[in-house]
């Protein structure tokens, strides 16, 4: 016994006419709103335009697509730089402040005598000077 079998008919598109649409929470901007309007409008401009502009239809979409993308960098970019300014400071905590007093002081040893020995008190207070500087400066950044 044999059992029907059907054969595939050719398709314009590459979705099937009848393709139920995805849902999703409500969690989209106005402005993501705006875009999908814009993608589904191109959509059906490239079903009735058929497979011959199709180059130009992805173009169209990758531009505004683009659009939205750099929109959308440059409102996080914003956000990050107003977060900056409003008082986010990093400071070292106490354990990092111990690990970068403990160099300081293995390192400060050395130096001085390094310094002393070559160019008497003033070496001595120049490497002294620097190694402190060094701690300051990490303490405001």
């Amino acid at each position: 016994m044999s059992t029907p079998t059907s054969t595939p008919t050719p398709s314009t598109s590459l979705a099937p006419a009848s393709v139920a649409p995805i849902t999703r929470p409500n969690t989209v901007a106005p402005a993501d709103d705006d875009l999908r309007r814009d993608v589904h409008a191109a959509l059906a401009g490239r079903q009735e335009l058929g497979p011959a502009y199709d180059e130009h239809f992805a173009d169209a979409l990758v531009e505004r697509l683009n659009v939205q993308i750099k929109r959308e960098v440059e409102r996080q970019l914003r956000q990050t730089q107003r977060r900056g300014l409003s008082g986010s400071q990093h400071h070292l905590t106490s354990a990092q402040r111990l690990g970068l007093a403990i160099p300081s002081l293995v390192f400060l040893i050395p130096l001085i005598a390094i310094g002393g020995g070559m160019e008497g008190l003033t070496g001595m207070i120049l490497a002294f000077a620097a190694v402190v500087a060094i701690n300051i400066a990490a303490g405001l950044f």
